[in-house]
């Protein structure tokens, strides 16, 4: 589990530097599994196109205050199967607007069961076959 002084530094570093509307933390360091050699995994809605390079930056500059590695992710470029993950499984730590989260939150739900609409045909077929999935 990350203590509330690791979540104040995250917060404190990423809306310094970035414009985020969301930041969530997910991965096993929120569900309790998380071990001594485990990473951050932080996930951010931001209201500007960040770049890879930056995105890298900042999670070296995490790291070497929280001493550990980060994997941060940007929200904006993540697949709908990751992000309903994280919506799922993951703890939101910051939240600037609460308009824009329902937004991200109501969109990423629609194009998940878009998603699971238009491969329902597909993994009938499979089934058909007799695999299970």
């Amino acid at each position: 589990m990350i203590g509330n002084e690791k979540i104040k530094i995250i917060k404190k570093i990423l809306v310094g530097a970035l414009t985020p509307s969301l930041i969530y933390i997910f991965g096993s360091t929120v569900k309790g599994k998380g071990r001594k050699e485990s990473d951050i995994d932080i996930a951010i809605l931001n209201d500007r196109e960040v770049d890879e390079y930056e995105l890298f930056i900042l999670s070296q500059k995490l790291a070497d205050i929280l001493k550990k590695e980060v994997d941060l992710i940007d929200l904006n470029k993540a697949s709908t199967v990751f992000k309903i993950q994280i919506i799922k499984t993951g703890k939101l730590i910051y939240n600037s607007n609460n308009l824009k989260k329902m937004y991200f939150q109501m969109r990423t739900m629609k194009d998940y069961a878009i998603l699971n609409e238009e491969r329902q045909e597909v993994i009938d077929k499979i089934k058909s076959r007799g695999a299970r999935i």
